[in-house]
C-alpha cells in the first residue's frame, strides 16, 4: 500500500503577471465524440492563451487496411465524406468560443498516422498539440495508443502533446510529477505557466522506493522547484511506490484536472482519470 505526505504550500513571494502560455494550438480530431473531446480541450487552451486554433483531420483510411479503388464513384464518395467531416469539425470549432478569425479547420487526404500528425504540427508552428485517444474497444485502444505514443515520440522535446479526456473545464488542480531530471524541470515550468493562467492549485509529486528516506526526498523536492513555480506556492508530495502507479493514485486522490508529465507517460495516459499533458 502506498503512502503519501504533503508539505505545507511553499511561500509564494510577490505576485507576478501570468506568463505567456501558447500561441498556436493544434487539435487533431475526427468527426466523432472522441474528436469533440479533442476540439473542446484545444479550444480551452486557445481561449486561455489568446492563441490561434487549427483543427486538423486526416481523411485517408488506407493505413487501416482498406485501399479504395480509384474510380469516379470512389472519388465522389471520398469528397463527400471530406465535406461532411469539415462541416462537423467547423461546427465543433465554433462551439469552442475561439473567434472565427483565430480558428480554422484543415482536412487533408493523408493517412492518420504519427508522421502525418507530427508533420502538420511543425507546418502550423504548433506549440501544443491536442489528441484524444479512443478508450472504447480493444482494437481501437491499441491503434489509438500506438498513434498517440508515436506522435509523442516524434514531437519529443519540440512540442508538448495533451492527451485529452472528459469535459474540457479549466485546469484548476494540476498534478506534476518529477524525477529530478532536466526534462521534468521543463514539465514543472510548463505546469507553472498553466497554473498561472488558470489560477490553479499545483501539486508536485516525487515517487520513492522502499529504501529511500522521505525527509531527504522532501528536501530535495523543495530545492528542485523552479522559481516561476515556487511563486504559485505549490503543494509538495512524496509517495512510495512505482512511479506510474503513484502518479495515477495521486491524480485520483487530489481530483486532478490535469497531469503534466515528462517521462513514462504511457501508463499514465491509459489510467489517469483526467487529461495528461506530455511536456
Amino acid at each position: 500500500m502506498s503512502s503519501a505526505a504533503v508539505l505545507h504550500p511553499m511561500d509564494a513571494g510577490p505576485a507576478r503577471r501570468a506568463p505567456a502560455l501558447f500561441t498556436h494550438v493544434l487539435g487533431l480530431a475526427d468527426p466523432s465524440d472522441n474528436g469533440a473531446v479533442a476540439v473542446a480541450h484545444a479550444g480551452l487552451l486557445a481561449r486561455a492563451s489568446g492563441a490561434d486554433l487549427v483543427v486538423f483531420h486526416a481523411s485517408e483510411i488506407r493505413e487501416l487496411g482498406y485501399d479504395p479503388p480509384d474510380t469516379r464513384l470512389a472519388r465522389d464518395v471520398r469528397s463527400a465524406a471530406e465535406r461532411l467531416a469539415r462541416a462537423a469539425l467547423e461546427s465543433l470549432a465554433q462551439t469552442t468560443g475561439v473567434p472565427r478569425a483565430r480558428r480554422r479547420v484543415v482536412v487533408e487526404r493523408a493517412p492518420a498516422v504519427a508522421a502525418t500528425m507530427a508533420d502538420v504540427a511543425l507546418r502550423v508552428h504548433a506549440d501544443v498539440v491536442v489528441m484524444a485517444p479512443h478508450d472504447r474497444g480493444r482494437l481501437a485502444g491499441i491503434l489509438a495508443t500506438s498513434v498517440t505514443r508515436a506522435t509523442i515520440e516524434r514531437l519529443h522535446d519540440r512540442v508538448p502533446v495533451l492527451c485529452a479526456r472528459g469535459e474540457a473545464r479549466p485546469y484548476r488542480r494540476i498534478l506534476v510529477p518529477t524525477d529530478f531530471t532536466p526534462r521534468s524541470r521543463a514539465a514543472l515550468r510548463l505546469a507553472a505557466r498553466l497554473g498561472a493562467r488558470f489560477g490553479s492549485e499545483v501539486t508536485v509529486l516525487h515517487a520513492i522506493g522502499s529504501g529511500e528516506d522521505e525527509e531527504s526526498a522532501r528536501a530535495a523536492l523543495a530545492r528542485f522547484i523552479p522559481r516561476d513555480l515556487a511563486g504559485l506556492a505549490p503543494r509538495l508530495a512524496v509517495e512510495r511506490g512505482e512511479p506510474g502507479a503513484a502518479i495515477v493514485s495521486a491524480a485520483e486522490r487530489t481530483a486532478a484536472d490535469l497531469v503534466v508529465v515528462s517521462t513514462g507517460a504511457e501508463r499514465v495516459i491509459r489510467k489517469a482519470p483526467c487529461p495528461v499533458l506530455v511536456a
